[in-house]
This record gives C-alpha cells, structure tokens and sequence, in this order.
C-alpha cells in the first residue's frame, strides 16, 4: 500500500484487505492505526511517535516494537506469530 504523499495523515483503516506491506515511515502525525485481518509479516511504527491506537491483529507479526509509542494508549496485537514479549 503506497501512501507516500500523505505525509499529515492522522488516521489510517485499512482492515480486511490482504495488504502485505505498509510503509508508514513519513506519517509523523499518525495517531489512529487499524490493520487488521492482513498478510503483514512485519509493522515499523518506529517512525509514528504520535501513534495512540494500533490494531494490528489477526496479521502474520513476528515482532512488533513499540519502543518509541511512548503515547499509545490502546493496542491489538492479537493473532499474530509475536515471540518474545513487545518491546
């Protein structure tokens, strides 16, 4: 899913749609995200320090980190392949 030209995107639904990849690298502003019921092996939303609602279950997720989210406030990371715990 390219959405290279968003850059003040603040909310993002894209559940249910077989993506397989999702760069979020240049949305500073995100702060809504559900992705659920994917083909997502991997999420980078290192990039998305605004970031205060993930839903990202039901994906194909080894990892997930959340190192620099300091702000979210509900997360869904259910049925995925995490190991480990989230960082």
């Amino acid at each position: 899913m390219n959405l290279d030209n968003n850059s003040k995107l603040e909310s993002l639904s894209c559940t249910d749609n077989s993506i397989e990849e999702l760069n979020l690298a240049n949305k500073p502003l995100l702060s809504n995200l559900r992705c659920e019921d994917n083909e997502l092996e991997s999420l980078d939303v290192s990039k998305n320090t605004e970031l205060k609602y993930l839903m990202c279950s039901g994906n194909k997720l080894g990892t997930l980190d959340l190192g620099q989210n300091t702000k979210l406030e509900n997360l869904d990371c259910s049925d995925n392949a995490l190991e480990g715990t989230l960082n």
